[in-house]
């Protein structure tokens, strides 16, 4: 899953049209466990900052979901620095490939802690 930055949020960067949207039992639970990474856009996180003082960094989802999160930026240099964001400076598609990378190595991590025998048993 991916959100392009202006693309899901409305006015304001508001997420408020996620409220109270009603589906089927464990989809939600089903959608967080399939992500590998997040990727967003810096005025996103700045809406997070502003709306939410102090937790801006902190895990998307409540915190039900933890891993890698990025944030693309023109100005990395005013970003205050996050232990749980990584900023970036780059095009969209090196970003995007580098959340893919942190998915595949999430990914096979996981699966290697998971699977019995060795690593490679787990391919």
């Amino acid at each position: 899953m991916m959100s392009l930055d202006g693309f899901a949020a409305g006015p304001d960067h508001s997420m408020d049209w996620m409220s109270g949207v009603e589906v089927g039992p464990g989809v939600h639970q089903e959608a967080i466990a399939g992500l590998g990474a997040v990727l967003g856009g810096r005025r996103g996180y700045d809406a997070v900052a502003d709306r939410h003082p102090g937790q801006a960094g902190r895990q998307p989802y409540g915190g039900a979901w933890r891993g890698p999160v990025f944030v693309l930026t023109h100005h990395p240099e005013d970003a205050i620095p996050d232990p749980g964001v990584t900023f970036l400076h780059c095009d969209v598609a090196e970003a995007v490939e580098i959340g893919l990378a942190a998915r595949r190595a999430r990914t096979s991590r996981s699966t290697a802690r998971t699977s019995p025998g060795s690593a490679s048993s787990a391919v």
